[in-house]
């Protein structure tokens, strides 16, 4: 009976050792991976979705190395970046042992075979102006810690776009919509915040997912409003879409918010993390949570606590976001 009980009392100290670890281990990735800027600037010079079998004027062949956002067998269009290079991947056209074909356009370089490339939603860098042929000009937004880098891209109407975009990501991101913003007539501006390459760091040099930020958003509605603007049009985009709601919830600018464009915005941080994800999968699952059932369509947030009820919501749900879920 003794050693029975000697057993059990090792088997529970073991358990708990493990606990602690598994615990020690997650709270460690989501500090690293959730809160530290320095972290996505690390991984945006890893490139380790998929080798280089070859390439021609048109296509371009690419077997799987790590993969694990599965985009390499996904449609669409798709940002490839190399050591030194640069250009965009669309359809894919075929498959040979194991390797996927897609079309291939290159923007800066030539990749050789055996390159490591990423396959990055962002698909054109620069500027408005080189990057999508938009008149726009570099501005710079006061805000408390200091000045934020922005594009100003102008526009007849008095109603001002503003994007915000996502963790990790760089205002480049806003690409895929300035031009359908522009085309209607709308002034886009897109502002950085903190902790953004080239803007002020925050004061423990973390992400807060719009608990702070939101203060970087107030800035760049009072520049509209200053550069003649009646309302904004916010367009937040995963952790952006948080800022965005933080914003309404806290700013006295709020009010001039006419319309909030939500795409697959990141309201809940915590419901986003699933830790056992996090410490045996070693990446994030995304909709892995949803308090209040699937997201697929615009929801009424009178109930939420970051509203706006002047605002018209349009909400865009992320079925493949790698890191965040449409969550409310």
């Amino acid at each position: 009976m003794r050693r029975l009980a000697v057993a059990f009392a090792a088997l529970t100290i073991a358990a708990a050792a493990l606990l602690g670890a598994l615990g020690w281990h997650v709270a460690g990735r989501i500090h690293d991976e959730a809160l530290l800027p320095s972290y996505d600037r690390v991984m945006r010079a890893i490139y380790d979705d998929a080798v280089v079998v070859g390439a021609d004027s048109a296509t371009i062949t690419l077997a799987p190395r790590r993969n694990e956002r599965g985009r390499l067998d996904r449609e669409g269009s798709w940002g490839l970046l190399w050591g030194g290079g640069s250009g965009r991947v669309g359809g894919v056209v075929g498959r040979r042992d194991g390797a996927v074909i897609r079309r291939f356009e290159a923007f800066e370089g030539r990749p050789a075979a055996g390159d490591s490339v990423d396959l990055r939603l962002q698909i054109l860098r620069g500027d408005p102006r080189s990057a999508l042929g938009l008149e726009s000009a570099d501005v710079s937004i006061p805000s408390e810690l200091g000045p934020l880098p922005a594009w100003e891209v102008p526009g007849p109407d008095s109603t001002w776009v503003i994007y915000v975009h996502g963790k990790g990501a760089s205002r480049s991101e806003a690409f895929r919509v300035i031009g359908l913003y522009v085309s209607r007539g709308y002034p886009v501006l897109v502002p950085s915040y903190r902790n953004d390459e080239g803007a002020p760091p925050s004061r423990d040099g973390r992400y807060h997912y719009g608990r702070t930020e939101w203060r970087d958003l107030e800035a760049a509605v009072r520049h509209a409003i200053d550069r003649g603007a009646r309302s904004v049009i916010l367009h937040g985009t995963s952790m952006g879409g948080g800022i965005v709601t933080a914003f309404l919830g806290r700013s006295e600018w709020s009010r001039r918010a006419a319309c909030v464009v939500l795409d697959a915005p990141m309201l809940d941080f915590e419901a986003t993390i699933d830790p056992a994800d996090v410490a045996l999968a070693g990446h994030r699952r995304p909709a892995a949570h949803d308090q209040h059932g699937d997201v697929r369509e615009p929801r009424d947030l009178r109930g939420h606590p970051a509203h706006a009820p002047a605002a018209d919501l349009r909400l865009a749900p992320g079925r493949h976001h790698d890191e965040v879920a449409a969550l409310f």
